[in-house]
C-alpha cells in the first residue's frame, strides 16, 4: 500500500494539513479524499455555529424580557457546546499524525470518532428542542399579541397549541438536524468506512 507508506512516512513538522493531504492525494486519492472532505464541512459547520451565535447574542441584547434572554442564552450555550464539540474533529484530522499508527488506524479512528460526535449532537439536542420551542412560541405570541407572557400564556386554547408545536416541532427537529447531518457528513462518512474494508481486504 504506497499511500500507507507515504502517510507513516511523512511528518507533521514537515508541512501543514493542505500538504499533507494533496501529498498523499498524488498518489492514491481514493482512501483519503472523504476524509479531507469531511473535515471541509466540519469548517463549515463552525461557521454556522458563528452566525448563529451572533444572532443569539443580537437577540439578547434586543429583548429586555428576562424569559427570552434566558431562552437565548440557552440557544447560544448550545450553539457555542456544538461549536467546539466540531471544532475538536476538525482539529483531530489534522493528519492523524502519529507514525506509530498505520494509515488504516487513523482513518477507523476518525470515522468512530466522527460518527459519535453525529449522535452525540443529535441526542443532546432533544434537550434543547423543547425549551427553544417554548420560548420561541411565547416570545411570538408576546410580539405577535401586545401582551404580557402571563397574559398571553392564561388562556386554554394557547396552552393547547403550545402543546401541539412541542409534538410537531421536537421530532422534525430531530430528523431535520439528523437529515442535515447525513447531507454534509453520511455520504463521506459512508465512502469512507468503504476505503476502510478495501484497506482491510488488502
Amino acid at each position: 500500500m504506497d499511500i500507507e507508506k507515504s502517510w507513516n512516512d511523512t511528518g507533521p513538522e514537515d508541512q501543514d494539513w493542505d500538504d499533507l493531504v494533496k501529498q498523499s492525494l498524488s498518489k492514491n486519492r481514493e482512501p483519503l479524499d472523504p476524509l479531507y472532505k469531511l473535515r471541509k464541512n466540519l469548517r463549515l459547520n463552525m461557521g454556522y455555529c458563528i452566525l448563529i451565535c451572533l444572532v443569539y447574542i443580537a437577540a439578547i441584547i434586543y429583548f429586555t424580557l428576562p424569559i427570552f434572554r434566558i431562552t437565548m442564552l440557552l440557544g447560544l450555550g448550545f450553539t457555542a457546546w456544538g461549536f467546539k464539540t466540531a471544532l475538536r474533529e476538525y482539529k483531530s484530522i489534522v493528519p492523524g499524525i502519529s507514525t506509530s499508527r498505520s494509515l488504516l488506524e487513523d482513518m477507523e479512528r476518525h470515522y468512530h470518532s466522527i460518527t459519535h460526535w453525529m449522535k452525540t449532537q443529535e441526542k443532546v439536542a432533544l434537550f434543547f428542542y423543547p425549551i427553544g420551542a417554548v420560548g420561541g412560541f411565547m416570545m411570538g405570541g408576546v410580539l405577535g399579541s401586545g401582551k404580557t407572557v402571563s397574559e398571553f400564556m392564561s388562556k386554554p386554547i394557547v396552552l393547547i397549541a403550545l402543546g401541539v408545536v412541542l409534538v410537531v416541532l421536537i421530532p422534525a427537529c430531530y430528523y431535520l438536524a439528523k437529515w442535515m447531518n447525513k447531507k454534509a457528513f453520511g455520504d463521506h462518512l459512508d465512502k469512507l468506512k468503504e476505503n476502510i474494508d478495501q484497506l482491510k481486504n488488502e
